[in-house]
């Protein structure tokens, strides 16, 4: 749920600037084109791709709590399909090797 909280505040944010430099005659594009290109270089895609697919559950359950939403139990069973993913995601080991060692150049050699 935290994670999900970041997202959506992070989406906010997003919003927000991309709103500004539109505001500030930059082309809409362009602004939510740079605005958006920062994510990447700041974490994995993996990990963006988790994040965005867990906002809506996270925006659903914020529906109940904030407004008062009712939703079936159909809902309540994705949400909780949802998150024992992003459990097992979580706790899966990364699957990332050992940086690769670096081979001598032998052409190169004297």
């Amino acid at each position: 749920m935290g994670l999900g909280l970041v997202v959506g505040v992070t989406y906010a944010l997003y919003s927000w600037s991309a709103h500004r430099l539109m505001g500030r005659g930059v082309g809409r594009a362009a602004a939510m084109g740079s605005v958006f290109g920062l994510g990447p270089t700041r974490i994995s895609p993996s990990t963006a791709t988790t994040l965005t697919l867990a906002g809506p559950a996270v925006a659903a359950v914020l529906t109940v709590l904030v407004v008062g939403e009712r939703l079936p139990p159909i809902a309540w069973l994705g949400i909780a399909g949802i998150g024992l993913s992003l459990l097992i995601l979580a706790l899966a080991p990364s699957g990332r090797e050992a940086e690769p060692r670096a081979v001598p150049d032998v052409a190169a050699a004297p």
